[in-house]
């Protein structure tokens, strides 16, 4: 599979993207990445998610960290979203931790998948499955309703 549509319409792939975002609500898409990674590993096949990271941190009882919020990446960096490999740097001390050891989760929960015995071997992908880019899409900007009057 070299190409975003072979890995995108494999059967194996449309399984793992169900089952990862029931189980993790907070995961709002899963595609495929860089198609020259896809060339360029020969055991790996590297996944993105576009995540809600708000919606993580409520669901956890988790703090964002201050970087990560919305109006200063569009203010200062001009960006609609955040981009990190490490779910753990979205969030401050302890819950970098514990946001290490949920995506260590999700690579099992991936994994497991890719090898259950109730998954046909026809369909199986011959490359280990795994996210490698988590991208927050910060929501949409609230109007500033303050107002002035004179």
């Amino acid at each position: 599979m070299n190409t975003k549509e072979e890995v995108e319409s494999s059967p194996m792939f449309k399984i793992i993207k169900r089952a990862i975002m029931r189980k993790y609500p907070w995961i709002k898409d899963i595609y495929a990445g860089d198609e020259e990674d896809m060339r360029k590993y020969s055991s790996m096949l590297f996944l993105d998610a576009d995540i809600d990271a708000q919606q993580l941190a409520e669901e956890k009882g988790w703090t964002l960290e201050q970087w990560v919020n919305p109006d200063l990446q569009r203010r200062i960096y001009n960006r609609d979203h955040f981009n990190t490999v490490y779910l753990s740097v979205l969030f401050t001390k302890p819950s970098d931790e514990e946001a290490r050891e949920l995506q260590n989760d999700i690579d099992d929960e991936m994994k497991r998948i890719q090898k259950s015995d109730a998954i046909p071997s026809d369909i199986k992908i011959n490359k280990t499955l795994g996210l490698s880019n988590f991208r927050y899409n910060f929501p949409p900007p609230q109007p500033d309703n303050t107002t002035i009057t004179n």
